[in-house]
């Protein structure tokens, strides 16, 4: 149990991860969380050096049929080349500071098909203004159609924003991760359905026996399309480790270690889709003792195989929260 700013939260430790920033459901809404962390500190003192912030989106358009490993693979390519083009050295070399920017990708599935894009968080040095952010769309207009994309600018998107948290999140934490981490049933901009809300149906589907589910076909196609490539990139003047090296452990305190289980108790756990409930019952109790007792009762009514036993209540849980009378 972590005690927060947002209050308790149940949670496990010890466990592997996977920490796959496009196909897991548990790793990437960390890994996400993880890249804003590292992020904020450097966009803060940015933006107190004078730095201006800007989001911008990077858009096509695209047909129900297009397969989304041949879009993304011409995003990659105008990208690249946007990177890449005299167009941005030039407008670079505008500044006496260079611009700093994080980009990631985001994509939805709807009735026109997949729809990837990339998102830029963007920081222009003292004396920029929104024409000199607009100015970049212009670029990324020309070297997407010279990779074979249809786009138009209206399509783009660029704004400035004033809050640090919210830039340091953007680009390197996708909608489709947050809408996933809340459970949202929300469809997402435009109508289309996050990957992680087509995992869920196609789960769904696989539960049922439904046969030749389109929801499995485009789950397996968003995992053999994503499978290698990189979520986020950022310029070199920003600091993101890889997420491989990213720690995905919350940095809150005090921490109250209830419960150890052993590999056999925590496959049990996992195989009966109990875990969630466990560690909902751990957040219902607000005491550490009466915590340990409510989730050792609720392991032993489910029989869960394996060893499983209550830990000691450590400072600074036994002084805050107060022992046993």
């Amino acid at each position: 149990m972590r005690e927060g700013k947002t209050g308790a939260r149940a949670d496990i430790e010890g466990t592997a991860s996977c920490k796959s920033a496009w196909a897991c459901p548990v790793c990437a809404p960390r890994l996400a969380d993880a890249r804003a962390k590292a992020l904020y500190p450097q966009v803060v003192q940015a933006m107190e050096a004078g730095f201006s912030a800007f989001l911008l989106t990077f858009t096509c358009r695209h047909k129900r049929k297009m397969p989304l490993s041949g879009l993304m693979t011409r995003l990659k390519a105008a990208w690249r080349a946007l990177m890449q083009s005299g167009d941005y050295r030039d407008w670079s070399a505008r500044f006496v500071d260079k611009p700093k920017w994080s980009r990631g990708w985001d994509m939805t599935h709807g009735q026109h098909g997949w729809h990837p894009h990339l998102h830029m968080m963007l920081l222009l040095p003292v004396g920029a203004v929104d024409a000199d952010a607009a100015d970049l769309l212009g670029f990324w207009l020309k070297q997407a159609r010279l990779a074979g994309l249809s786009v138009t600018r209206g399509a783009q998107d660029v704004r400035r924003l004033d809050n640090p948290e919210a830039v340091a999140r953007y680009a390197v934490s996708p909608a489709a991760v947050y809408e996933a981490l809340a459970l949202a049933k929300k469809q997402g901009n435009g109508g289309g359905l996050t990957p992680f809300q087509i995992l869920e149906m196609a789960i769904s589907d696989q539960k049922s026996g439904v046969s030749g589910s389109k929801w499995v076909a485009l789950w397996r196609e968003y995992v053999r399309t994503t499978k290698g490539s990189r979520l986020v990139g950022t310029s070199r003047n920003l600091t993101l480790k890889p997420d491989a090296d990213l720690a995905l452990v919350d940095e809150v305190t005090p921490v109250d270690r209830s419960i150890a289980f052993d590999r056999v108790a925590v496959r049990a756990l996992d195989r009966a889709n109990l875990m969630p409930k466990l560690l909902s019952v751990a957040e219902n109790e607000d005491c550490p003792w009466s915590r340990r007792a409510a989730c050792l009762s609720f392991l032993k009514a489910h029989r869960i195989s394996g060893r499983f036993w209550s830990l000691p209540v450590v400072e600074p849980y036994d002084q805050q929260r107060g022992g046993p009378t």
